[in-house]
């Protein structure tokens, strides 16, 4: 039995057997299946309705029998509330998405009017909505990365650095290009820059005019692929240039030819520069090969790349077979290894490489060369090339090994010399050299010297010496003065300077010779002092000689005097006074004539009774200023080989100094004993006095001649010779002193049996 819809409802013809069935399929379905009554109450629901319309945890049978609107109060008044009176009232099919909000998810609902009633087909389309969405984001992602793309490309072909043709039609009779290829070809913007066309563009190749069918945008259109192809075109300005021109065929979906697509550069300034390289590199060539020395080029890795003519002809060796390593041939084998790594320095490092090194000539002879390479760097500062040349510098080297030796020779003389020698710059006056005994004599080191002018130890104003230099610059040779100079230590030399001028590789030095004559004149004063001092006595050994005689007469009488028995008492007292006075007179002529009595021969000394004389003729001084005087001597023999003469000159010169030097009712102390020293006996005189002292700086200089602190009355000779006379007998003279307390002398003379000779 088959049953007819109602007019205006959906037919559902459905036998009364096939009813089970229907239920069974409805319950398997997975869609949702509700059907309603004419005021919406649930008259049947399949499974997957129970849970897509939010009735989980209860069963088919509760929802039945009641209004929708009843079990889902939440959708009244929803897009499900109005869709389904709709389609109740209207009777009319109707379909609509709406978001269940229990289950978060979308569905499509398709009711359709059934009888009285109304049957609803729901889906979860959640997933699909998603993928619908999903790629239509993608569909938009991909047109506007396209139209991106598109303008990206426009972008590219108006900045990119070559013009851009395309041919829109298999023949290349409509080809536009970028705004490179209109400035290149001088078209306007849009214009059709097609061969076929008659405008005045021609286009040469090897000098002939190509044909349109040649040009390679026709040739790429016809189906062939046009590489790097070079030309010159004459552009409608009459200018021509020279462009370097690629193309492709342009091919639709099916493989079939649609157009071209080409690419033009302009190489003209790029072919002139080529043209200048070329001749820059014949010219290169031409100077590298003119020039006398070995010029050479190197890639970065060091690998020689270029050798001039020259290498042939002085090896022998063919310049093929050199480039790379190969000139390593011709060097000498020991050196070898050294030039590879002095050159793999100066690639790692990039500086200047410069070496001396062995080449064998054509004759199989060795000579030095002197190789040097400067790099080429990139705009990085990174070396790409090097640029070299080795020159022969075999003689050189023979010619400086012989000036070194004669160099070496000088410099031997010059310091070898006794003399002191400086060379200096004389417009300046910097000492520019000195010797070895220029330092010994002036106490300067050769550095101090360096850095000093002859003013730093002149003792004239720097005006005279600018008069005396200009003199002796404009006549040159040689010249011959004295000088007085100042140590380091402030002693005043005298010299005798012989400076001679001489231009020595152009700039003008003098050398200078200083004969120190200080000592000379030191002993011409000491002698002339002493000639002075021996005149005197003996003058003063004539007097006592000539008064001797007489004395001894009026002493005579005057013993005869007083011993008259008939004279009175206190006239023998006054003739006794007189008779020890006139002994004493005796006694001091005596004494005179033993003092200046000339002795100049070695012989046996008692210092002891020698240091009592001398003290004896000081008597006077020292009682008129009051000075205590202390002898003392020790018990051991004093007894030494000297000239008597000198050894009192000696003791004579300290003692007057320590009575100079001592202050009213001062004390004087001598003293007198031997000392070991080194294993050797000495006999030693010590002579100490409380006067001021001498201060550290005088105390350095008290033994140089002319020094003297005694501005009146002292020539600066005393302590000299004195110091003389004991070195002359090996002896030693020392002094120390604490200023403001006193001085101590010390006279050390060897006891030696042998007489020493004068």
């Amino acid at each position: 039995m088959i049953n007819e819809a109602a007019p205006g409802t959906f037919p559902v013809p459905v036998s009364t057997s096939a009813a089970p069935y229907l239920c069974a399929f409805l319950e398997r379905a997975s869609d949702a299946v509700s059907i309603f009554d004419s005021e919406l109450r649930y008259l049947y629901m399949n499974a997957p309705g129970v849970t897509l319309g939010g009735f989980v945890g209860k069963q088919p049978e509760e929802v039945l029998g009641h209004s929708l609107w009843e079990v889902r109060p939440d959708l009244v008044k929803t897009e499900c509330y109005r869709q389904l009176h709709r389609a109740l009232e209207q009777q009319v099919p109707v379909q609509f998405e709406m978001y269940e909000p229990r289950s978060g998810r979308l569905f499509e609902h398709r009711c359709r009017p059934v009888l009285d009633g109304l049957a609803v087909i729901s889906r979860d389309v959640t997933e699909h909505k998603e993928r619908l969405l999903k790629a239509t984001e993608e569909r938009k992602r991909a047109e506007e990365a396209l139209r991106q793309r598109v303008q990206e490309l426009e972008a590219i072909m108006d900045v990119v650095p070559a013009a851009v043709l395309v041919a829109h039609d298999p023949q290349g009779e409509i080809i536009t290009g970028n705004r490179m290829a209109n400035e290149l070809f001088e078209g306007g913007q849009g214009e059709n820059l097609s061969p076929y066309l008659k405008v005045a563009r021609r286009y040469f190749l090897d000098g002939r005019q190509l044909r349109p069918e040649e040009m390679p945008m026709s040739q790429a259109a016809s189906g062939k692929d046009v590489r790097q192809l070079e030309m010159e075109v004459e552009l409608p300005s009459g200018r021509r240039v020279t462009i370097s021109s690629s193309a492709s065929p342009l091919l639709d979906s099916e493989g079939r030819i649609r157009g071209a697509v080409g690419a033009s550069i302009n190489i003209t300034e790029r072919k002139k520069a080529e043209q200048a390289l070329r001749e820059s590199e014949e010219r290169f060539r031409g100077m590298t090969n003119a020039i006398p020395n070995i010029a050479w080029s190197t890639d970065a890795a060091g690998n020689v790349d270029y050798i001039s003519d020259l290498w042939h002809q002085y090896t022998g060796l063919p310049i093929k077979q050199s480039l790379g390593k190969g000139y390593l041939a011709a060097f000498h084998p020991d050196e070898i290894e050294m030039v590879k790594q002095a050159l793999q320095k100066a690639l790692e490092t990039g500086e200047t490489f410069e070496l001396e090194h062995r080449i064998r000539r054509w004759d199989g002879m060795y000579r030095w060369h002197l190789a040097r390479a400067v790099p080429v760097r990139d705009s990085e500062g990174k070396p790409v090339r090097w640029f070299g040349a080795s020159a022969d510098i075999d003689d050189l080297k023979q010619a400086q090994a012989r000036a070194a030796e004669r160099e070496e020779w000088s410099r031997t003389l010059f310091n070898s010399m006794p003399l002191t020698a400086v060379v200096i710059e004389p417009f300046s006056r910097k000492i520019l050299q000195c010797n070895e005994a220029a330092t010994k004599n002036f106490g300067y080191t050769p550095e101090e010297f360096a850095k000093m002018t002859i003013d730093d130890i002149e003792t004239v104003p720097p005006r005279q010496l600018d008069i005396e230099f200009a003199k002796r610059i404009k006549s040159g040779g040689l010249h011959i003065f004295d000088r007085k100079l100042r140590t380091k230590s402030g002693m005043i030399r005298d010299l005798i300077v012989h400076s001679h001028y001489l231009a020595l590789n152009d700039p003008l030095v003098a050398i200078s010779v200083w004969d120190d004559i200080t000592e000379k004149k030191a002993a011409e004063a000491a002698l002339l002092q002493s000639e002075k001092l021996a005149a005197a006595g003996r003058l003063a050994a004539t007097v006592a000689h000539e008064i001797n005689n007489p004395l001894e007469a009026v002493t005579n009488c005057v013993y005869l005097a007083r011993t008259s028995p008939d004279l009175p008492k206190e006239l023998k007292e006054h003739l006794k006074i007189a008779e020890r006075e006139l002994h004493r007179i005796a006694h001091i002529t005596k004494r005179t004539l033993g003092f200046y009595k000339e002795h100049r021969k070695p012989s046996a000394v008692d210092l002891h009774t020698l240091t009592d004389e001398v003290v004896e003729l000081y008597g006077p001084m020292l009682d008129r200023k009051s000075i205590r005087l202390k002898i003392e001597h020790d018990g051991h023999s004093a007894g030494v080989i000297a000239i008597v003469g000198e050894i009192r000159q000696v003791l004579s010169n300290l003692l007057a100094n320590a009575i100079d030097a001592t202050d009213h009712k001062g004390l004087v102390r001598v003293h007198t004993g031997q000392l070991v020293l080194k294993g050797r006996r000495y006999a030693r005189i010590t002579v100490a006095d409380t006067g001021t002292g001498i201060s550290p700086e005088n105390l350095k200089r008290i033994f140089e001649p002319f020094f003297t602190t005694k501005d009146e009355v002292g020539n600066g000779l005393g302590l000299w010779v004195s110091k003389k006379i004991i070195e002359k007998h090996k002896g030693r003279l020392r002094a120390r002193s604490i200023e403001g307390k006193g001085a101590v002398f010390s006279v050390l003379l060897p006891i030696a049996e042998r007489p020493i000779k004068a």
